[in-house]
């Protein structure tokens, strides 16, 4: 404010922090905070969503959770896009009986940009707009909900806020140890960065918020057969 008083500016043209919505789906989540009931999961990703949201300066999100009836999802859906800017949805976007989030999305007539994408983990996640306010709609699975919004969601939050510094940013590291197990598609590991170095795990669960417990960023390796050897130059993304 003191620059542009001293400039002599008087007004600017601004950017407000965007209004999100996450949406939590399936009948089996549950709360924190209660014992866990039979049959019941606590509800990670929301926790997930809202404290990166609130890190990365966009503000308070408001967070709802959405058994898997297809009547509900709709009504959600349609009040959120109808008063946020952006819509953020977990699980639901698979094949399985119970995932009903591409279904109803376009039973609403929203527009599908895609429903699938090529890197583990994460594959099933799907993006749309509805009534003119996109919808990022991520796996269910901790792990996956977070690498796919972070390499796909903040791109959206980026353009919304006009904030190009939301926007994921790659730099490169160097592997601690090789990895030789194959890979199909691109792979994401919650990796540890030291001295221009990146370690991995050896094993991925997708389902375990503890993939993320002690990462400081994203590490892409990429698709092949081949191991990839120590020292190799790899993409990482700093969480």
């Amino acid at each position: 404010c003191a620059m542009l008083a001293g400039a002599g500016v008087e007004r600017v043209t601004v950017c407000p922090a965007p209004r999100v919505a996450i949406l939590s789906t399936g009948s089996e989540l549950q709360r924190a905070g209660a014992p866990l009931a039979r049959g019941k999961i606590y509800d990670a990703n929301a926790a997930y969503l809202t404290a990166r949201l609130r890190e990365l300066g966009v503000g308070t999100a408001d967070a709802a959770q959405v058994g898997d009836d297809p009547a509900a999802l709709e009504a959600a859906f349609a009040d959120a896009a109808r008063t946020h800017d952006l819509v953020i949805s977990t699980g639901g976007v698979s094949v399985g009986q119970a995932d009903l989030v591409v279904e109803t999305l376009r039973r609403l007539g929203a527009t599908e940009h895609f429903h699938g994408v090529a890197v583990k983990p994460g594959m099933p996640a799907a993006f749309f707009t509805l009534g003119g306010t996109p919808v990022s709609a991520l796996s269910g699975n901790p792990f996956a909900c977070a690498v796919t919004f972070e390499l796909l969601t903040r791109v959206c939050l980026a353009r919304l806020a006009s904030n190009e510094a939301l926007a994921p940013r790659a730099e490169t590291a160097r592997l601690e140890a090789a990895y030789a197990k194959p890979r199909p598609v691109r792979r994401f590991f919650g990796g540890v960065l030291h001295g221009g170095f990146v370690t991995v795990p050896d094993a991925q669960e997708n389902g375990k918020t503890r993939m993320l417990a002690h990462a400081d960023c994203l590490a892409e390796l990429p698709c092949g057969d081949e191991p990839i050897p120590a020292r190799a130059e790899v993409t990482v993304y700093r969480l």
